[in-house]
């Protein structure tokens, strides 16, 4: 089954985490809430131009794999990053 990845981000940025992503930035939820969708699409966007190629597709996710994402987002969401 498919997963719309821009509807599965977003999902996950609602809620508790778009509530903190809002006290942070000093913005209301909804311009929050409007702001991710904007950043999610253009993300999304960007990533796909990049990976028109194997080696752009590989680079980007030596980027993703080699990178501590996981900690930035925990801070989030008050999960602690998975160990590597």
């Amino acid at each position: 089954m498919p997963i719309n990845l821009v509807d599965f981000i977003e999902h996950e940025l609602s809620g508790g985490v778009g509530q903190k992503i809002a006290a942070t930035i000093g913005a209301t939820p909804q311009a929050t809430a409007t702001g991710v969708q904007a950043a999610v699409a253009a993300t999304i966007g960007g990533l796909w131009r990049n990976v028109v190629s194997a080696r752009s597709a590989a680079d980007l996710l030596n980027l993703l794999v080699s990178s501590n994402h996981d900690a930035r987002l925990g801070n989030l969401t008050d999960a602690p990053a998975p160990r590597r």
